[in-house]
C-alpha cells in the first residue's frame, strides 16, 4: 500500500480472495470485518485507534491481534476512535478517549488513548453514526 489519494474506486488487494461481511471508514482510518469475525485496520494509527497497541500507521488491512478469538460482526470507525461488536453483543473499545468515547467507566473523561481493545456490554449488535460517540448510546453499565 501507499499513501497516494486515489481518486477512483480500486480493489484492496490485500483482502484479495478474504471474504469481508463488513467495512467502517473513519475519517484516516478503516476497519474490515472477514468472514471468520477477524478484524483487520489500516490508515493513521494516531492515539491507538487501530487496535495494535501502537500508533503507528498501517498503509495495508493488518489482523488486530489484539481481539484474538473474539468473532467480529460489526465495525465503526471514528475520527480516532474505533469500537467492535462481536457475534455475542460485547462492545470493544479503542482509539481516542478524550471525551469519553471509548465508553469505559472512568471518575472522569481521560484525556489519554488507550491502545488496546477492551470490551464493554453492549444492548445491540451494531454500532452506528460516523463517529464512536454516536455508537454510545449502544454501551451499557
Amino acid at each position: 500500500g501507499d499513501a497516494a489519494d486515489a481518486h477512483a474506486p480500486a480493489r484492496v488487494e490485500a483482502l484479495q480472495g478474504v471474504r469481508v461481511l463488513h467495512v467502517a471508514a473513519g475519517s484516516a482510518h478503516s476497519l474490515v470485518v472477514d468472514g471468520a469475525g477477524a478484524v483487520h485496520s489500516f490508515g493513521h494509527g494516531r492515539d491507538g485507534c487501530l487496535g495494535h497497541g501502537d500508533a503507528h500507521d498501517r498503509l495495508t488491512p493488518t489482523r488486530i491481534e489484539a481481539l484474538a478469538g473474539v468473532r467480529a460482526t460489526r465495525v465503526s470507525a471514528g475520527n480516532f476512535a474505533s469500537a467492535v461488536v462481536d457475534d455475542e453483543g460485547s462492545v470493544y473499545t479503542f482509539g481516542a478517549n478524550e471525551h469519553g468515547e471509548l465508553g469505559r467507566p472512568t471518575a472522569s473523561p481521560s484525556t489519554h488513548s488507550e491502545d488496546e481493545p477492551a470490551a464493554a456490554g453492549a444492548d445491540e449488535s451494531g454500532c452506528g453514526g460516523s463517529t464512536p460517540s454516536r455508537a454510545s448510546p449502544h454501551f451499557a453499565a
